[in-house]
């Protein structure tokens, strides 16, 4: 695998990862109000 291709990949693996963690949050946040 070259350098740039791993370079897209982990930046992928970044922004899923964080997309799924501010949903976490979201879920988490909005049952601490209820």
């Amino acid at each position: 695998m070259s350098d740039q291709a791993f370079g897209v990949y982990v930046c992928k693996l970044f922004k899923a990862f964080n997309e799924s963690f501010n949903l976490f949050t979201h879920f988490r946040g909005t049952s601490i109000r209820k």
